[in-house]
C-alpha cells in the first residue's frame, strides 16, 4: 500500500462527536465491549481513487485525528460495526474512477482532555490527519 495517497482523495462528510451509547444505537450494535470509549468522534468521509493504478491504496489504520495536544486513533471495534460491508478490511484499494463513502470512529476519552473542551468536545479543533509523508495532510473537522 502506498502510504501517500497519491491518485486519491479523500473529503469529510459529516464529522461528530457522540456518545458511546449513542454511536451503539446509530449502527444497531450491542454493548459487546469490555473497554468502550466514552465518547466517539464519529467521521464520515468518501475515499475517491482519481486514477492511482491497482496497487496503491490506503490503509485506514494509518488516520487518526489530532487537536491541541490531543491525538485519537481509529477504534477498530467500532469500525467493524460502522462499516459491515467491509468485511473487517482495513487496507482499501479502489478501482480508477470509482469511490466508497466510510465511517471513521475514533474513541475520545475524559482524561485526555480538561474539564471545559470535554464538556464542549464539538468545539475543540480537531483535524484528520490521513499522511504524515512525504507531506502530512490534514483536514479540519470544524466547519
Amino acid at each position: 500500500m502506498d502510504l501517500t495517497m497519491e491518485g486519491y482523495s479523500i473529503g469529510v462528510n459529516e464529522a461528530q462527536v457522540m456518545d458511546y451509547q449513542d454511536f451503539l444505537g446509530k449502527y444497531q450494535g450491542e454493548d459487546e465491549y469490555s473497554y468502550p470509549p466514552e465518547k466517539i468522534y464519529d467521521v464520515s468521509v468518501t475515499l475517491k481513487n482519481l486514477g492511482a493504478d491497482d496497487t496503491t491504496g490506503i490503509n485506514m489504520m494509518d488516520f487518526y485525528i489530532s487537536g491541541l495536544a490531543v491525538c485519537a486513533d481509529l477504534n477498530i471495534d467500532m469500525y467493524d460495526l460502522a462499516n459491515p460491508q467491509l468485511s473487517g478490511q482495513y487496507a482499501i484499494a479502489l478501482r480508477k474512477n470509482s469511490e466508497l463513502e466510510i465511517h471513521l470512529p475514533f474513541s475520545l476519552w475524559e482524561a485526555d482532555y480538561h474539564r471545559k473542551t470535554w464538556n464542549k468536545l464539538e468545539e475543540f479543533e480537531m483535524n484528520l490527519v490521513t499522511t504524515l509523508y512525504p507531506v502530512k495532510q490534514v483536514i479540519s473537522l470544524n466547519k
